[in-house]
């Protein structure tokens, strides 16, 4: 019996000191870049960080490999991702990036001053989509009461 422990042990041990290494494979493009010019462009050289990995930066094709060891498949992790003139528009989707997973990783850049632009068109589509469905919920409630008038 104490043998069989001493050997689980041992066992243990060496598979928790051989950990395997985990990829996460991803790439880094700029936001509307397939809509505005007609084809998908991506950043070069932006700084890709995440706690358990070596940093890394990604390609002339955007794309970039972080590499964790000692850690199990499965576990989220924060992405720290950075390139000077360019802001990080997912930001809420690398606060916890699962690790071991096959899909590639899309991170989506664009530079401050069109994102501002962006979320202001945005808010304009909503404000006026709100508005008409407001003046529509408004007219319908009038017809319904002139409906009940006139009986």
């Amino acid at each position: 019996m104490k043998r069989s422990y001493t050997l689980l042990c041992a066992t243990l041990f060496c598979l928790g000191t051989h950990a395997q290494t985990i990829a996460l494979n991803g790439a880094v493009a700029i936001q509307n870049s397939a809509y505005e010019t007609g084809t998908r462009q991506y950043i070069s050289d932006a700084s890709i960080r995440a706690p358990l990995s070596k940093p890394t930066v990604s390609d002339r094709s955007g794309k970039f490999m972080l590499e964790f060891s000692g850690v199990a498949s499965g576990t989220p992790v924060r992405l720290n991702v950075n390139k000077p003139g360019y802001e990080v528009v997912n930001a809420r989707d690398l606060e916890a990036v699962v690790i071991g997973r096959t899909a590639l990783l899309e991170v989506v850049m664009v530079e401050p001053g069109k994102l501002a632009e962006a979320q202001l068109h945005f808010y304009e589509v909503v404000t006026t989509t709100i508005e008409a469905s407001y003046e529509r919920r408004m007219r319908s409630l009038r017809d319904e009461q002139t409906a009940l008038d006139v009986r």
